[in-house]
């Protein structure tokens, strides 16, 4: 890793517990590709280089600030195809949106990590 999407920064005593390819929402009709990463203290989405280079956004949002994590069927932006979504709620009321491989599994991985707490 790192060619394409940038590594995971970590802190000192955060471990990476998971990785994932994803797609973040960023905005309305706007996906932007990258990698999501489950730390032992939060979850963070790197866009890809090219993504970056354009307006795609870093995310980072501590687990302790997580209050629901659950997939979702829902139609992508960017093919109007059905797919399953990552959704994460968050203390301050804001929703992220990440389309990955296996939802269910990462939704249980993440809520995993926020019961280790």
């Amino acid at each position: 890793m790192g060619i394409w999407v940038k590594s995971a920064a970590l802190t000192s005593g955060e471990a990476l517990v998971w990785q994932q390819a994803a797609h973040r929402e960023q905005d309305a009709g706007r996906n932007v590709s990258g990698r999501l990463f489950l730390t032992s203290e939060r979850l963070l989405f790197e866009p890809n280089r090219i993504d970056g280079a354009f307006g795609g956004e870093s995310r980072s949002l501590p687990l302790r600030e997580i209050l629901l994590v659950e997939s979702e069927q829902a139609v992508a932006a960017n093919t109007g195809t059905l797919v399953r979504q990552l959704l994460v709620g968050m203390s301050d009321a804001s929703v992220e949106r990440f389309t990955v491989v296996d939802a269910k599994a990462a939704a249980r991985e993440i809520n995993g990590a926020k019961d280790a707490l």
